[in-house]
């Protein structure tokens, strides 16, 4: 099934300063096997995102140059949806979560994110 829904997110065009940043349209994530879909709250700009955005991580061999890059590594927000064999996320619950993948097209910088279960901590307060 295709999903007709969209979401905004920020993603670097080219490489340079805060002016290749730019905001785009792009479909909400479905969350695979092991995987949880979290609406964004906050996310935080990390150094890797602008060494990323400057192009130092690709000059160094760390990832390889593309034409536009996802940003953003951390995440807060709350659970949205769960993929297969997902338990002990309650939908709604309060979490953070690190997406430490370099080469991608969408990170953090957006309305929802898709991260691998062990990778997400949630908070036992009750939702908000």
């Amino acid at each position: 099934m295709t999903n007709t829904k969209t979401m905004r997110a920020v993603i670097a065009q080219g490489h340079g300063g805060p002016e290749v940043l730019k905001v785009t349209e792009a479909p909400i994530p479905h969350p695979g096997p092991g995987q949880v879909l979290i609406h964004t709250t906050a996310a935080t700009v990390n150094p890797a995102d602008l060494a990323t955005r400057s192009n130092a991580l690709a000059a160094a061999g760390l990832m390889t140059p593309r034409p536009t890059t996802g940003l953003g590594w951390d995440v807060a927000g709350t659970i949205a949806a769960t993929g297969p064999g997902v338990t002990g996320f309650p939908l709604g619950r309060p979490m953070i979560g690190l997406h430490d993948r370099l080469d991608r097209e969408l990170g953090c910088y957006a309305e929802y994110v898709v991260l691998d279960a062990n990778a997400v901590a949630t908070s036992d307060l009750p939702p908000h």
